[in-house]
């Protein structure tokens, strides 16, 4: 994935597991399709186990939210994994509220979220 450092994200392997870790402050309606279309090359690798670590992101949307559950449906469809970590107190709160975390998988941090993956 060359040029993913630029794209807003880094992307590295640990055991098995891509590990995407984003560089996006916020994730809404203006940047949300781009990170859905980049991450996609992922999905259509079908990566097995993705864990997208949003410790840097402080904002999301309705739309931001509606990309991820995007992503996320698109790995369970070749069924793979994917999780997600890092959440910053706001982004958490939000995500319980509007529920969303009946269909993302969120863990407090990423040694947790990676013990997760390779179960």
């Amino acid at each position: 994935m060359a040029g993913s450092g630029e794209r807003g994200f880094e992307v590295h392997e640990d055991q098995g597991v891509t590990i995407v870790r984003l560089k996006m402050a916020q994730i809404d309606m203006f940047n949300v399709t781009e990170l859905i279309e980049d991450l996609g090359e992922l999905t259509a690798r079908q990566t097995p186990a993705i864990v997208l670590d949003m410790g840097e992101t402080n904002f999301i949307d309705s739309s931001g939210m509606g990309g991820l559950i995007r992503i996320h449906q698109q790995v369970k469809a070749y069924d793979g994994i994917f999780l997600i970590t890092g959440l910053n107190p706001k982004v958490a709160n939000l995500m319980r509220l509007t529920r969303s975390t009946r269909y993302l998988n969120c863990y407090d941090d990423l040694d947790t979220a990676l013990a997760a993956a390779r179960r």
